[in-house]
C-alpha cells in the first residue's frame, strides 16, 4: 500500500521538528532557519511567513493572546507573519503593535 500524501507531509514536518530540537539542544548557535534566497542572494522570508501563517490559520483562535494588546503574551509574535499582505495589499493579520 502506497503512503498517503498527508502522511508524507506530517512525517516531513515531524522529521524537521526533530532536527530543529536536536540542533537547539546540542548546538543552538549553529541553528539557521531555512529561507528562500532571491537571485541577488538576499533572504526572501515571504515563503516562510506564508507557511507560518498557514499553520496559524489551523487554530487562529489559539493565537489570539499574541494578537491582542491586553495579554502578557502580546508582542511575542514575530513581525514577519503579521506583516503579510494579501494580493490587494491588505494585512492578513492585524497586530495592534505593528
Amino acid at each position: 500500500m502506497a503512503a498517503r500524501p498527508e502522511f508524507a507531509a506530517i512525517s516531513a514536518v515531524a522529521v524537521r521538528h526533530n532536527a530543529i530540537v536536536e540542533t537547539l539542544t546540542n548546538a543552538p548557535k549553529t541553528f539557521e532557519p531555512i529561507f528562500v534566497r532571491k537571485p541577488n542572494r538576499d533572504i526572501d522570508a515571504g515563503p516562510w511567513c506564508e507557511g507560518f501563517y498557514a499553520a496559524m490559520k489551523l487554530r487562529l483562535s489559539a493565537w489570539a493572546p499574541l494578537l491582542t494588546k491586553d495579554g502578557i503574551e502580546s508582542g511575542l509574535l514575530p513581525a514577519h507573519p503579521v506583516s503579510l499582505r494579501d494580493r490587494n495589499g491588505r494585512p492578513l493579520i492585524h497586530h495592534p503593535y505593528r
